[in-house]
């Protein structure tokens, strides 16, 4: 770091000319002393504000850079090393895309957290024209404050750089310690925080959200709900009603009577399981999610441990299930490319909300597919052999109504992914699997 002496002096002889570069690399305390300067009448305050205002926005945007265009550009490999795998960089641009501008605010306010904050929106790809703009907003105050400190008190400029020092590392730690005991609060009111015994381990879990897309289940959505309810894990469940005729939404509402944790959601109208998957996402507040098929028959508490573990336990990224009935293919090779069960984080779908919203009515599962394997995530597959779903002819009422709802699904499927490419997900997927 530059001595305070030698930057004073170099701006008092030099001018506007050094003031830009030296204030993108040292920050506010370059601000006070060019005011200060101002101050003695050594340089014109008005060039100085609109010069330190510049040279902030023009380093963030370095920060930025280095992010969006450097890190984003290594090899998978080294981000892998450095802990960035595709959920955590899906994660992260989840993040930036819903409380991108809070959190530069935060880095502007604390400092001592703004350049790992300004490069963690490059690398999650944050919109560069909201960057800017929130960024300008941030700054200009900001700027605006130490020139008016470093033209009244600046001459302390080595006291005040001390001072700017303290008050940002008190306000990191303010920011730290009311977020932990904001996330712990909301965790106690909403059920999150849980202890469950996973393969000899107790895994404390924050925030696993289950999501159950329903249309014309009110026969079978009581059973599955009876799982998810009291499952110490699950945080939250919502039900997304597709637009059903039966009193789907109704008999979930009964089912959960006493549950604080259960949200019912209606669409107003039957728009297919990927939107009413997206809708869920959207609505959720989970880390992870767990989807499940609303029409269950077998499933219990255990099952949803079983399939939770991996992911909570940190021994997996993704878990999708395999179930009893499952094609007998599917079942021998030891993946079902389709299976509506499935953990992972939030943030992998709700990173991709306006993809969901192109997709066909049931292009969901293996546009997953396709982000889990683009990911690298490990993906455990969990066997439930006592868990089946109803074949489509009994719940349509017949062999023809079950084969043109099965020749619409495929339809659907194929319409997102080639048939090739979907072989290719079953086999890469293989490749993915962890025991």
């Amino acid at each position: 770091m530059i001595g305070l002496e030698t930057v004073t002096a170099l701006i008092a002889k030099e001018g506007l000319a050094i003031l830009a570069p030296i204030a993108m690399l040292e920050g506010p305390i370059v601000t006070v002393i060019a005011a200060w300067l101002a101050s003695r009448g050594l340089l014109d305050i008005w060039s100085v504000t609109l010069v330190v205002i510049a040279a902030d926005i023009a380093g963030d945007m370095l920060y930025y850079a280095i992010g969006r265009w450097g890190l984003n550009r290594l090899p998978q490999g080294w981000l892998m090393k450095m802990g960035l795998n595709r959920a955590r960089l899906s994660a992260l641009a989840g993040h930036f895309h819903h409380k991108g501008g809070r959190t530069l605010v935060i880095g502007k306010i604390t400092h001592s957290a703004g350049a790992p904050i300004l490069v963690a929106a490059g690398l999650a790809r944050m919109s560069i024209w909201r960057f800017l703009w929130v960024n300008t907003l941030a700054t200009i105050p900001k700027s605006l404050f130490f020139v008016a400190l470093g033209y009244t008190l600046g001459s302390a400029y080595s006291q005040i750089d001390n001072w700017i020092a303290r008050a940002s590392l008190v306000l990191l730690g303010g920011l730290v310690v009311f977020g932990m005991g904001w996330v712990l609060r909301r965790g106690v009111k909403t059920g999150w925080k849980a202890g469950l015994k996973l393969g000899g381990q107790t895994v404390t879990t924050c925030a696993l959200s289950c999501i159950i897309p329903a249309y014309n289940e009110a026969p079978r959505i009581s059973a599955v709900l009876a799982a998810v309810l009291d499952h110490p894990l699950i945080g939250e469940v919502v039900v997304v009603d597709d637009g059903s005729s039966d009193g789907t939404a109704e008999v979930a509402e009964t089912a959960g009577q006493g549950h604080a944790k259960l949200r019912v959601l209606r669409q107003p109208e039957n728009g297919g399981k990927t939107r009413a998957v997206a809708r869920g996402i959207a609505e959720a507040r989970g880390v992870h999610v767990l989807l499940l098929d609303s029409d269950l028959i077998g499933l219990g508490e255990g099952h949803l441990s079983a399939l939770a573990a991996p992911v909570l336990e940190g021994r997996a990224d993704a878990a999708m299930s395999l179930r009893r009935n499952a094609p007998l293919l599917w079942r021998a090779i030891g993946i079902d490319y389709i299976s509506g069960e499935r953990v992972m984080p939030r943030a992998v779908l709700a990173a991709q909300m306006e993809a969901l919203h192109a997709l066909p009515r049931f292009g969901l599962e293996v546009f997953m597919n396709r982000l889990w394997i683009e990911a690298g995530l490990r993906v455990a597959v969990v066997r439930w052999p006592e868990v089946e779903s109803p074949w489509k002819h009994d719940k349509r009422g017949g062999w023809i109504a079950g084969l043109r709802a099965d020749a619409a699904m495929m339809g659907d499927i194929f319409r997102t992914v080639r048939p090739d490419e979907a072989l290719r997900q079953v086999l890469e997927l293989r490749g993915l699997r962890v025991s």
